[in-house]
């Protein structure tokens, strides 16, 4: 399973910090990418069998629950075929909780 992690905030390293996080837990990440749009909070966008994956994901950057949704019934803000199972659009709330020296 991969997961994508997009930079959906105006700060910039947003994606390849949490990307190194989830790696770091054992996630198999693909290269952090930037969102299409810029988004105020984060979501989380699972492919059909991964919403328990998404949730752990979700539970381990402090997203809420409620931030997890299917792709298919969402508009996922990223170019292209990912072939992530999972999708993390770090929006401007994740990108406040990176450290100053992290981002860049």
């Amino acid at each position: 399973m991969k997961v994508l992690v997009a930079n959906a905030s105006q700060t910039n390293g947003v994606a390849a910090y949490y990307s190194g996080k989830l790696a770091a837990a054992g996630w198999g990440t693909l290269t952090p990418t930037t969102a299409t749009t810029a988004e105020s909070t984060s979501a989380i966008y699972y492919a059909s069998g991964q919403h328990g994956a998404a949730l752990a994901i979700a539970a381990a950057l402090g997203v809420p629950s409620s931030a997890v949704q299917p792709v298919a019934s969402s508009v996922v803000p990223v170019v292209g075929d990912t072939q992530a199972a999972v999708v993390v659009v770090a929006g401007n709330d994740l990108a406040a909780k990176v450290p100053p020296a992290a981002a860049g």
